[in-house]
């Protein structure tokens, strides 16, 4: 396999998107304006048969200006190879698209059809046609534009130019799209060659099957000029009779039976679909083709449904009134109304573990699209459940004390696809690769075993030795003080040091460990933390109270009061600090306050006058004692420090 280069001419190479014998095709990025780009590489230059079709490519879509066909910025040859710029769509192709969802509902597939046949009316009025419209040249962004690429064959009515390129006989194309006469002679065909194709294509939409799908040339070429195909209602019957007559003047075999022109296509989808063109508003359903995209469901107002539809409508507006206890975000409603998109998807996962240990692992289990990475469904695991209102409705698994070591997820609806099954149990993980089959397929013949059905065998991991750090800081300030704080664990009856412990790897995981942290001037404190098995680390985050000390402060005079901090209120030490209100002093009875630690300012007031501050620094199981006195005579408070037996 080649080498992925770095760049290409100025452009700088980000991935390669794909490959094959004539070239390779690469996303890149603009040098200055770090704009996403994608370059088509031609490698195969031993014809100019061929180098010249590349170049006409280049040259027709750099002349287009249409919101409805990629856009071509720049042809350029670099060494051996001819390349070509084009605008880069972040979204899927509709062959992706159609593979995904096994088929479109008919609103979105008739509206992929109007924008295709938009652009082909483009195209048509310069006289080019395209002559390979296919799914896999339709391209969808997330934004819900829907774009034309792919111009390689296409012919320009009044070039004589094109002779060379294109001889009589000479036949181009994708024969499963191709209309009769372009068998016959590539060169001669014209745009009703294109409404052909179109019809071809919103035939596999509607099916997901194509209408003449044989792999062999001479047999698919009969069928096609016979016109014999299989009633699409027989794949799908939900299509409607617009969409039936529409097929058949699309795919007429003869010409003079087929639409004319792509106008009649256009005005008769716009009619039927209700849809009024707007300047500057080419793509009037983007947002309803970005969440189909996206994976979500968006109906137009103006659908049309039929009695059986209402019905499913009807059944899903119960539906909704029971939403509320999940059953509708699980997805029950597409049950009745898209069974052949949606299936019931469910995850055991078994363990030999005690279900209520397990539970209390960080579980997480998701399903992850293969074909959209964005679309992805959370599984949560539970124990088999109770007194669940459809308890009937639920596979046995689901059922009380089914599976006694087992977490199980309610069945969710989905859409049917290729999912990448992710689970994370404590510190394990697994990763499976699974196909989600429709309802209509999840029971196969004979044994109807749920093919949606997916097992996790957990082994639940054996003890590992621990290595335990510590994180310790003050509980008032914040401050770390891990340095000289002591960890202790329980082991063997008595606490030791956890180093000593790790050290000798007698502390192991999935136990339950009882620590005791301790400093000089906190209080010390005593937990319990429980380790997951399989868990080699465990960080302990903890904070210590510092053991407070005391102030008593005594007066001679019922008039003054205390300010701490300038405050009337201040921290209560002890175990469990909180902001208390000074209480007033009494002349009787001295009062004590329990600080935590710390620097203060304690000032005396008497009324509106305030007299001296103090200043003091308490430390861990101090006492300290205050008189606050009154000199009537020089008329004058003072706050001052004095022995206990000072006290008045």
């Amino acid at each position: 396999m080649a080498a992925i280069p770095e760049r290409i001419g100025k452009y700088k190479i980000i991935s390669q998107l794909a490959t094959g014998g004539m070239g390779a095709v690469y996303k890149a990025q603009h040098p200055t304006l770090q704009q996403e780009l994608v370059i088509k590489k031609l490698t195969m230059l031993d014809s100019s048969h061929v180098r010249e079709r590349f170049r006409r490519e280049a040259q027709i879509m750099f002349n287009f200006k249409s919101d409805y066909i990629v856009d071509v910025y720049d042809h350029f040859r670099e060494g051996k190879a001819y390349h070509i710029v084009q605008e880069y769509i972040d979204g899927i192709s509709l062959e992706d698209l159609i593979e995904r969802e096994r088929y479109l509902p008919e609103h979105i597939a008739l509206r992929i059809m109007l924008y295709a046949a938009r652009a082909l009316k483009y195209a048509h009025s310069r006289n080019v046609v395209h002559r390979d419209i296919k799914p896999g040249n339709i391209l969808i962004s997330r934004r819900g534009t829907v774009k034309l690429v792919d111009f390689g064959i296409a012919s320009i009515r009044d070039r004589i130019n094109d002779e060379d390129l294109t001889q009589i006989g000479m036949t181009l194309g994708t024969p499963s799209y191709m209309a009769p006469e372009q068998f016959t002679s590539s060169r001669d065909v014209d745009k009703r060659a294109d409404i052909y194709s179109l019809g071809v294509m919103l035939y596999e939409m509607l099916t997901g099957k194509k209408p003449f799908p044989g792999t062999k040339l001479p047999e698919t070429y009969q069928r096609i000029i016979k016109g014999k195909y299989r009633n699409p209602r027989r794949i799908n019957p939900n299509i409607s009779r617009f969409s039936l007559r529409l097929l058949k003047k699309t795919m007429q075999p003869k010409l003079r039976r087929r639409y004319r022109d792509m106008q009649q296509v256009i005005r008769r989808l716009e009619r039927h679909l209700r849809i009024k063109p707007v300047i500057g508003v080419p793509f009037e359903s983007a947002d309803m083709l970005a969440d189909f995209v996206a994976g979500k469901r968006t109906w137009p107002r103006n659908a049309r449904v039929r009695i059986g539809q209402a019905a499913g409508i009807a059944a899903a507006a119960l539906l909704l009134i029971w939403g509320s206890s999940g059953i509708l975000r699980l997805g029950y409603h597409q049950r009745l109304l898209q069974p052949g998109l949606y299936g019931s998807v469910s995850l055991q996962l078994q363990s030999a573990m005690d279900p209520q240990e397990l539970s209390r692992l960080p579980i997480d289990a998701r399903l992850t699209s293969e074909q959209f990475p964005a679309l992805q469904y959370d599984l949560p695991l539970r124990r088999p459940l109770r007194n669940l209102a459809p308890i009937q409705q639920l596979p046995p698994l689901l059922r009380p004390d089914a599976l006694p070591n087992s977490l199980v997820t309610l069945p969710r609806y989905i859409r049917s696809g290729r999912y990448r099954l992710e689970l994370q149990v404590g510190s394990q993980q697994y990763h499976q690769l699974v196909y989600v089959h429709a309802r209509e397929r999840q029971f196969p013949e004979p044994r109807r075993q749920n093919q949606n059905h997916f097992v996790i065998e957990h082994a639940s991991p054996a003890p590992r030795p621990l290595r335990i750090s510590s994180v310790i800081r003050d509980q008032l300030s914040g401050t770390n003080i891990t340095p000289l704080a002591r960890v202790e664990a329980l082991h063997g009856g008595r606490f030791q040091s956890v180093e000593s412990l790790t050290a000798n790897q007698q502390l192991l995981s999935g136990e339950e460990i009882h620590f005791r942290i301790s400093r000089a001037g906190y209080y010390s404190q005593e937990l319990q933390v429980s380790s997951r098995p399989g868990e080699t680390e465990l960080e302990l985050r903890s904070a210590l109270v510092p053991r407070s000390g005391q102030i008593t402060i005594a007066t001679t005079d019922s008039r003054t009061s205390l300010r701490i901090n300038n405050s009337r209120s201040y921290i209560q030490g002890g175990m469990n600090p909180r902001d208390m209100r000074i209480p007033p002093l009494d002349p009787d009875q001295p009062i004590t306050l329990q600080l935590p630690p710390g620097r203060y300012t304690l000032q005396s007031v008497r009324g509106f006058r305030q007299g001296n501050e103090l200043g003091i620094n308490l430390t861990s199981d101090q006492h300290r004692y205050f008189l606050i006195e009154f000199l009537s005579d020089e008329d004058i408070f003072t706050l001052s420090e004095i022995q206990e037996g000072e006290l008045p």
